[in-house]
């Protein structure tokens, strides 16, 4: 056996090390115009980092699953003046990242969940400014109708869903099941499960010009979910740029009749 000499050694942690408090996060909220607006004043080192958060409550049910595609068509299609790879490489060269995502949760107490389009970035506070121009453009004045890039992005998406399967199959089988008891465990179910209809054998796989005959109107249904977010965004959020570390409140909950009127997915 180890000699007491070395087991002093080992680090080691004990229950006086361990804080008896919650750490909480200090939060001020403030408007900016119509918006309202969240200041977490915590240590990061001189990074701003900010969130914008669209609501999901204006989108159909039967729109959800196009949803994650929307997300990377904001920043991954180029904007009116600027084409896929110049907007790529200004939001390298004056951010620190921008991304779309999805945020969905249940709501304690209500069967309404939380259901947002999160526009996520960062960037050192001299530079918060571009982040913002950024963030404008994207929002105002995006592509949606690129249909060589559109296409290039469902197979991409596609393809990565095929694979992950069977490496993460036990994802898939846990949203699914949460599909059955929670109307937000049925909207990611909607967006990323099973239910967006993932083909796995090359025989299933549709021929390559049929998403791309289809791109068409497929733009026109993105531009919709495009202005269905922005309505639920105030305008002066995307003019200039906020007092650095100024972050975007969480909007509304989704309405029902939208997305929390869809019905359940079947059983597995």
């Amino acid at each position: 056996p180890d000699s007491p000499e070395d087991l002093q050694c080992v680090p080691s942690l004990s229950l006086d090390d361990i804080p008896k408090e919650v750490q909480r996060i200090p939060s001020e909220e403030s408007a900016l115009g119509a918006t309202t607006v969240l200041k977490h004043d915590i240590f990061t080192n001189g990074v701003l980092y900010a969130d914008l958060a669209l609501d999901m409550g204006g989108v159909p049910g039967e729109l959800l699953p196009l949803i994650p595609l929307f997300c990377r068509c904001l920043t991954e299609m180029g904007t009116e003046t600027e084409s896929f790879v110049e907007l790529t490489e200004r939001i390298g060269r004056k951010t620190g990242g921008l991304a779309a995502t999805t945020l969905v949760s249940a709501k304690r107490g209500s069967e309404e969940p939380v259901a947002y389009v999160m526009l996520r970035g960062k960037a050192m506070q001299d530079k918060s400014a571009d982040l913002f121009d950024i963030a404008r453009d994207v929002l105002t004045h995006g592509r949606l109708d690129d249909q060589q890039r559109f296409l290039q992005m469902v197979l991409e998406t596609k393809a990565g869903q095929e694979s992950s399967i069977v490496a993460g199959g036990h994802s898939y089988a846990a949203r699914r099941l949460s599909a059955q008891h929670t109307t937000a465990g049925w909207v990611s179910e909607q967006m990323g499960g099973l239910a967006v209809g993932v083909t796995t054998t090359p025989a299933e796989r549709p021929p390559k010009k049929k998403p791309k005959q289809k791109s068409l109107c497929v733009g026109t249904i993105l531009t919709g979910i495009h202005m269905r977010g922005l309505a639920a965004l105030n305008s002066s959020l995307l003019l200039p740029c906020p007092p650095p570390g100024k972050k975007a409140k969480s909007l509304p909950p989704v309405r029902r009749g939208d997305t929390t009127a869809a019905p359940r997915a079947a059983p597995v």
